[in-house]
């Protein structure tokens, strides 16, 4: 029986969002929800990879730590009309 191996590639990456923005969703300013913000003209792959990774991994690992407050488990999309 043969068995295939495969290496996991993971590289650390430098991300600076465009804003983050602090939300008083009812749980006063000592808690603040933080959302991560994009600002995109064109979303093209390197932006929808960017989000799969955020919302897979990132948002999780933090959201689990407890120690960098609160971030949403999604990131919300705008459609033009």
């Amino acid at each position: 029986m043969r068995h295939r191996q495969t290496a996991a590639r993971a590289s650390r990456r430098r991300y600076l969002p465009d804003f983050i923005v602090l939300v008083d969703d009812g749980r006063g300013p000592a808690d603040p929800l933080q959302l991560i913000v994009e600002i995109k003209g064109y979303r093209g792959e390197d932006a929808k990879d960017k989000k799969n990774t955020m919302d897979t991994y990132w948002i999780p690992g933090v959201n689990n730590t407890k120690k960098y407050g609160r971030w949403p488990a999604h990131s919300p999309t705008a459609s033009r009309a």
